[in-house]
Order: structure tokens, then sequence, then C-alpha cells
């Protein structure tokens, strides 16, 4: 078994390393440039995808980030962040600043000596993951002991990343970036940008079976994002209806024991698809987040942008807002009576406050807001370059 899993292992590196890294990107031999090492998490050849046929928003972001930096006058070189063979064709390239994170982020840093060493933070400190996500596993024990644990957590960052780094770029809340200020010289905090359907308009919605009924819009990590025990609070309520898209076929047998009549699985759907709106926006009222310890979910500023009104933990990585509704906390009996409070709302109190959510999703989760205060920062940090 183990055989199995280093050739595994060995053959997507291998592969990475066939195309997963550009170097040059905006380079003028006319002139003295900056050089830029940026480590980040999307496989590069996705950038050359038509739009329409991308599934996750950091593509987005991450062409943002290259395009700004080339506009600041910047070469950039890109490679995927745990990409460890790229290190020797990295070797001999001397970078001003590298931004990112992951195996590549701390191993140049320990071969070079980098005036700017940014850690881009998508999650949260690794302590505090490590810590609630072994609070959520017990909690699952308590609960479900004779189901077999299929789930595991995947980490970009660990805790050396946030000790070598000197600035960092967090996009994350206050809240869950307390613990992390300390590691910096200065820590900049941006928002996610979500998806956005453009055929979408916001509309006040009569239907009372749209008010009963939550999407969870996630990924893998069942126990991480808290799947497991909304799906036992909804069986709870069979008033109610929870959707669920995105979670893996491997995740859903740890669910499946506990799912009642009123929780239904979909396949993955895609935001600029039509069915979008017709299948999640417009039948369902909330999006659900019961995340022991995220970075901004971007599936929930994605529904967001489309009106749905977010019921989340603090730990899900959002600013307390007076239309964000936050469940004090991951236990059963609370869960259930904060979807309780929230169901309960009238249909005018639900349309009220789907306009501000969407208000304040559209200032805050666009590409384009992304891309100023990304802008922002680097400039920032230009002007910073003796510190």
């Amino acid at each position: 078994m183990i055989y199995k899993i280093l050739n595994h292992l060995k053959y997507r590196i291998l592969r990475r390393s066939q195309f997963d890294y550009i170097l040059n990107i905006n380079l003028d031999i006319t002139k003295v440039q900056p050089r830029v090492l940026l480590c980040y998490l999307p496989s590069i050849s996705k950038l050359n995808l038509d739009i329409d046929k991308l599934f996750h928003p950091n593509v987005y972001h991450s062409n943002q980030m290259i395009y700004i930096l080339s506009k600041l006058g910047f070469t950039i070189d890109l490679c995927y962040c745990n990409d460890l063979s790229v290190i020797d064709k990295l070797r001999g390239r001397k970078y001003d600043w590298v931004i990112g994170f992951g195996e590549v982020f701390k191993q140049i840093l320990k071969i070079q000596n980098i005036e700017k060493s940014i850690l881009f933070i998508t999650e949260n400190n690794p302590i505090i993951v490590e810590k609630k996500y072994n609070e959520r596993l017990e909690y699952f024990k308590k609960r479900r002991n004779l189901v077999k644990i299929q789930n595991y957590r995947n980490t970009f960052y660990d805790i050396e990343q946030y000790k070598i780094a000197n600035w960092a770029i967090c996009m994350n809340s206050t809240y869950n970036s307390k613990s992390m200020v300390s590691y910096f010289k200065k820590l900049y905090h941006i928002n996610v940008n979500g998806f956005f359907n453009e055929h979408f308009i916001l509309k006040e919605n009569t239907d009372t079976e749209r008010c009963n009924s939550f999407v969870w819009f996630g990924s893998t990590g069942v126990i991480h994002k808290g799947l497991d025990i909304l799906v036992e609070a909804f069986a709870k309520l069979p008033s109610k209806r929870l959707n669920i898209y995105g979670i893996s076929k491997q995740e859903i047998a740890m669910i499946k024991p506990c799912i009642g009549r009123n929780t239904f699985l979909h396949e993955k759907i895609n935001v600029m698809d039509n069915t979008f709106i017709s299948e999640v926006v417009e039948k369902n009222a909330f999006i659900v987040s019961l995340s022991c310890s995220e970075g901004m979910q971007s599936g929930v500023a994605t529904c967001m942008l489309h009106g749905l009104i977010p019921i989340v933990t603090k730990e899900t990585g959002y600013e307390s807002q007076n239309f964000i509704f936050e469940f004090s906390d991951y236990h059963l009996d609370s869960v259930v009576n904060t979807i309780l409070h929230t169901s309960s709302l009238s249909i005018a109190e639900i349309n009220r406050l789907s306009r501000l959510v969407y208000d304040y999703a559209h200032k805050n989760f666009s590409l384009i807001s992304f891309s100023n205060r990304f802008e922002c920062i680097i400039k920032d940090l230009m002007k910073n370059n003796n510190e």
C-alpha cells in the first residue's frame, strides 16, 4: 500500500513539474525590474481555460495578482506551491520578493536571502486549525463511534511558514487573524472573491417553501466544515430542507447513516450556468457553513453575491454583520435552535436581509474589490522597501 502511495505521489510531482511553472512573465529586457516568485495553489494550466469552465475563484484572483504585479513593473516567476521539483529550476534565480505559501515558499526562503517574504494566508492559523479540527473529530466519534472516518485534512500551511515570512496578506476576518498578527511586521487583510452569474437579477421572492430551504455549498472536508452536524440537525427538522452541493463521493458514506428525508445530495454545479440560478438561488434562502476553522469560504461569498443569507460560525472567516447570522457553537441542539430562529423570519424580512447581503457582497467580494485591495497592498509594500 505504501509503495503504491509513494508511486502515486511521485507521478503527481513529475506531472506538475512538467506543466506547473512559468518563468519571466512581464519581462522587459531593456529595464532592471524587481523579480517576484509567486507560489500559489491552482494548476497553472487552468489560467488558459475558458473562464466559464472554472469551478474555483482562486484561479480568477491569481490571474489578477499576476496582472497587478505586472502593472507595477515586476517580472514574475509562477509555480505550484508544493512542487518541490521546481526548486532546482529556481535555485540560480535571484528574487527580490516571494509571495505565496507551501513547501516552495518555505524552501526558497531557506536557500535565498529575499528582501520581502509575504505569506498569502487563505486558511486559519495552523495551530488553531489543528485544535479546532480535533475537537470536531472527538465530537463526531462521540455521536457516531461506529461510522468509519474517511475524512482527512489537506493543508498547505505549517507554523514554520509563519515564522519565516516577514509580511502577510490574510484572506480572513479580524477575529480569526488575532492569533496571526504577532508573527509579521504587518498583516494586511483582503477579502475573498466569489463567482457571480451575470444573468442573475435580484428580485423579491414570495415562495414560502424557499424560506425553509438551506444550501450547503462546499467541497471536501465533511467534519472540518461541520456537514456531519448539519445533516443530523436537519434530520431533527423535518419541515426544513437541506440541499448539499460539492461533497465528494468518498465522503458521502460518512454522513449517509444520518441523512434524513429532507436532505438532498446534488452533483457539482457550475455557477455560470443558469441552473445555478434556478436550482440554488431561487430555491434556497440561506447558505449554511458550520466550519471549525476557515479562511473566508469562497462558496459562502458566491452565494452571498446572489442574495442568499449566510448562517455561519465565526470561524468561517467572515466579519460580523447584522445580516450575517452566526451559530453560537457547533453542538447539535444549538445548531437546531439557530436554524429554527432564522427560518421563522417573515418573507418580508428575508427579502430585506437578502438585499443587504447582496449589496454588501458586491461591494466586498467582487473581483474588482479584490484587485483594488491587492494593488493597494503591493503599493504599500513597495513604499517600505527599506524595512
